[in-house]
């Protein structure tokens, strides 16, 4: 469970806020404050922070500069290049931009991958520990097995993964920091490119992530399917992907589709179920105690989590027994719960335990695979919906 970009709000939005609404005495005041937390090396606060001030109305560039600055160190390398980039684009001749504009170029010469082979179809097995999906990959012609994880918005691995594999241990100050299960404070990390396979799907000198932290196997993240729509069949334990194919000068645009339930061809229901799309990740409203929230829609948290104050807002009871939970932080002590009810489109848990801890950065709980055991599912991220039909036979775990 790796959330970066995952969890961050549209760019697009902060600006539009900002150069709409007048500036505040105190929104100064505020914004000075979230700068402080970035030079304290407080990069979650100081995000919260200058996310907030420049929706309210400050346009001081360097406000926008220290927002580019803040996702560039907590590995959100996308909207950084973007931040950067508003800053070049409406700030011109001020130190702001001439500073941005040197980061924004750096940036994208270390963001910019080699060739990649992306076949019109392929098929990947993969087994199981516990829950989690596990697959073979290369890295730099190297075996190394990885697990499949929709909640990572990119490719993680642990300083002892790349010592396994015989790769040169990077060195120097970390370029960005990661967040996730396992700590609440930002893990230091640094961006390496590598040779990455998975089944017919190959990417050259392709950017991932390397940290100190304590997970297991190293996370195969969603922009290592960039350009491939796939599908999960949990009765035969494969992947399955599909290129994403548009007409020479076109762009394929997305396409309104009502939830709900149809038969396909072969006489299955399939149901569909929309979800908003959080940097690569999938976000999807859960019915959870009879109350609707987001959840982050994650095949690689092996359990369903909550934070203590996401778990109080669906009336989850605290103080269940103590339990350990893993992340890319490491092993944590969770308390478990009883969620009476939750609900995702056809599927429906009752009585389901889940672990509860504050030891976490993220902003939504996480939907993972003991929720989702007895389902295939496909993720349309051209329509923006998942569809389930429900898994038969012997591995249907």
């Amino acid at each position: 469970m790796r959330l970066q970009s995952c969890l961050s709000v549209l760019l697009t939005s902060v600006i539009a806020a900002s150069v709409q609404l007048p500036v505040l005495a105190e929104n100064e005041a505020a914004l000075n404050q979230a700068i402080a937390d970035y030079n304290a090396r407080q990069y979650e606060q100081a995000r919260i922070g200058l996310e907030a001030c420049l929706k309210e109305g400050s346009s001081r560039p360097d406000g926008f500069y220290y927002l580019a600055l803040t996702y560039q160190q907590l590995g959100r390398l996308a909207g950084a290049r973007e931040a950067y980039a508003f800053v070049v684009k409406n700030f011109p001749g001020t130190t702001a931009a001439t500073m941005s504009k040197k980061a924004m170029d750096q940036l994208s010469a270390a963001l910019t991958s080699g060739p990649a082979t992306l076949p019109r179809e392929t098929w990947v097995p993969f087994t199981r520990r516990g829950t989690s999906m596990i697959v073979d990959a290369r890295v730099n012609n190297k075996p190394m097995k990885m697990i499949f994880d929709t909640g990572a918005e990119g490719c993680a691995f642990s300083l002892a993964h790349f010592r396994q594999l015989g790769l040169p241990i990077p060195s120097g100050p970390p370029t960005a920091f990661a967040q996730g299960v396992g700590k609440s404070e930002p893990i230091p990390e640094w961006q390496v490119k590598i040779d990455l396979v998975v089944g017919r799907i190959e990417r050259k000198q392709f950017l991932v992530s390397v940290g100190e932290n304590g997970m297991s196997l190293p996370l195969l993240g969603q922009d290592f399917f960039t350009g491939m729509e796939y599908s999960i069949d949990s009765s035969n334990n494969v992947i399955s992907f599909k290129k994403r194919e548009a007409a020479p000068g076109k762009t394929i645009a997305a396409v309104s589709v009502r939830p709900g339930m149809t038969v396909d061809a072969s006489g299955k229901y399939v149901y569909v179920v929309p979800f908003e799309q959080l940097g690569e990740c999938a976000s999807v409203k859960v019915t959870v105690n009879n109350k609707v929230i987001p959840m982050i829609f994650d095949t690689g948290a092996e359990v369903t989590m909550f934070t203590t104050s996401q778990a109080a807002s669906v009336g989850i009871p605290p103080g269940g027994r103590t339990v350990q939970i893993g992340g890319i932080g490491g092993a944590v002590a969770a308390t478990l719960g009883v969620v009476d009810s939750i609900k995702l489109g056809p599927i429906e848990r009752r009585a389901m335990r889940v672990p509860v801890t504050d030891k976490t950065a993220i902003s939504q709980s996480l939907l993972g695979q003991d929720f989702l055991r007895g389902w295939h599912y496909t993720i349309d991220k051209q329509n923006r919906v998942i569809r389930f039909t429900r898994a038969t036979g012997a591995n249907n775990y």
